[in-house]
C-alpha cells in the first residue's frame, strides 16, 4: 500500500515508508561498525536507492529485507572505501567477514518467505501482521475475529511453518 502510494508520487506514502523502516536502515548501518556520520550517509544512500528502484520492487511485502540488504551493501562499500583510503593504495580490503554470514542469512530469509507463502491465506495474513508488529487487538479486528483467536491461531500457523521441509533443513543446518 505505502509502496504503491510512493510510486504514484504521494509524499505521505513515502513518509510512511521512511517512518516505518528508518530505524531498521539505521540499525543495519550501525551494525556494520559505522560511526553516526557514516551511518547517516549510508541511510541516505539507501533511501536514494529505494527512490531509484521504486518501480522495480516486485514484492512489496519484502521491502524490509530489500532495505536491510541495500543498507548492508552500502555500508560495506563505505567500509571498503575507508580501508582502501587508510591503506593508501596498498592491498585493497575485501568485504567484511559478515558478507558470508549475510549470504547465509539471505538464503534463510528467502526460504522462510517461500515457506510462509506456502501457508494458507489466514496464516499468511496473520503472520505478516505479526511481523509488522501489529497489536493483537488490531489483528483481531482486521481479521474479523475475537481477540482470543489471535494467540492460538498464531501458534498453529507457526507449527505449520515449522513443519515445512525447507524450514526444518535450515533449523538443522
Amino acid at each position: 500500500m505505502w509502496l504503491q502510494r510512493a510510486r504514484q508520487g504521494d509524499q505521505d506514502g513515502w513518509a510512511a515508508i521512511v517512518g516505518r523502516f528508518d530505524r531498521l536502515v539505521w540499525r543495519v548501518a550501525r551494525e556494520q561498525g559505522l560511526d553516526d556520520a557514516l551511518a547517516r550517509d549510508v541511510a541516505q544512500i539507501t533511501w536514494l536507492r529505494l527512490a531509484e528502484n521504486l518501480g522495480s520492487i516486485r514484492e512489496p511485502d519484502r521491502l524490509a529485507a530489500w532495505l536491510a540488504t541495500t543498507a548492508r551493501r552500502e555500508a560495506w562499500r563505505v567500509v571498503s572505501k575507508s580501508r582502501r583510503e587508510e591503506a593508501h593504495g596498498d592491498i585493497e580490503a575485501g568485504p567484511p567477514v559478515e558478507f558470508e554470514l549475510s549470504l547465509i542469512e539471505d538464503e534463510r530469509s528467502a526460504a522462510l518467505w517461500a515457506a510462509l507463502r506456502s501457508l494458507d491465506d489466514v496464516c499468511q495474513k496473520l503472520l505478516r501482521l505479526l511481523l509488522d508488529d501489529v497489536p493483537y487487538r488490531t489483528i483481531a479486528e482486521t481479521c474479523g475475529r475475537p481477540l482470543g483467536w489471535v494467540g492460538p491461531t498464531r501458534q498453529r500457523c507457526l507449527e505449520k511453518l515449522a513443519r515445512d521441509p525447507e524450514v526444518q533443513r535450515l533449523r538443522n543446518a
